[in-house]
């Protein structure tokens, strides 16, 4: 199994690193007491104590058994849209009232990104920059009038390209937001 998403590789990429040096210290610490090392579970270059076992309705929850369905909204730390949740762009109805709660969330926290990345566009300046800003503009966001009547949104790849594609063009004169002279907005 695999979580998907930002914070899964966030957890495995640097929390992970912590566990990983909390666990060899209590190793160490176990086996100068004669007791065993705890064992680690490593699958595709990641470590996973062994111990820890995570709250599914905290994280990773998928609206799917009685005690997640019951978890307040503000206990999940993530939710993974799948099976009674689905993707909040495919604008379909909520099966549970905390699948469109984690709906709602999506695209609020979507709107935020979006209008980041434009405000950040714009500041780039030049034809790029005013490009790639009205492209994100363009994107949908936000509770209200994100789905069209009948069905799915499209997050339009064009336009996501023509944003990609503009924040990734270096102008005679472009500078990126940190100043380096690279003229990325991204990377």
């Amino acid at each position: 199994r695999t979580i998907q998403g930002l914070l899964p590789y966030y957890f495995f990429s640097r929390l992970v690193d912590e566990e990983k040096a909390a666990a060899t210290a209590k190793n160490d610490e176990a086996e100068g007491a004669g007791g065993a090392p705890r064992r680690a579970i490593v699958a595709n270059g990641s470590f996973t104590p062994a111990d820890v076992r995570l709250d599914r309705c905290r994280y990773n929850n998928m609206v799917q058994l009685a005690p997640c369905k019951a978890t307040p909204i503000d206990a999940v730390v993530s939710n993974h849209f799948t099976g009674d949740c689905m993707k909040p762009w495919w604008c379909q109805p909520a099966k549970h009232a905390l699948c469109k709660a984690f709906g709602e969330r999506w695209w609020d926290r979507w709107a935020e990104t979006r209008d980041a990345l434009a405000a950040k566009a714009a500041a780039v300046g030049g034809d790029a920059g005013a490009t790639a800003a009205k492209a994100l503009r363009g994107l949908p966001g936000g509770r209200r009038g994100k789905c069209p009547a009948g069905g799915y949104h499209a997050m339009s790849p064009h336009l996501l390209e023509v944003a990609h594609t503009a924040l990734h063009t270096r102008g005679p004169s472009a500078v990126g937001p940190d100043g380096d002279g690279d003229g990325k907005l991204l990377g």
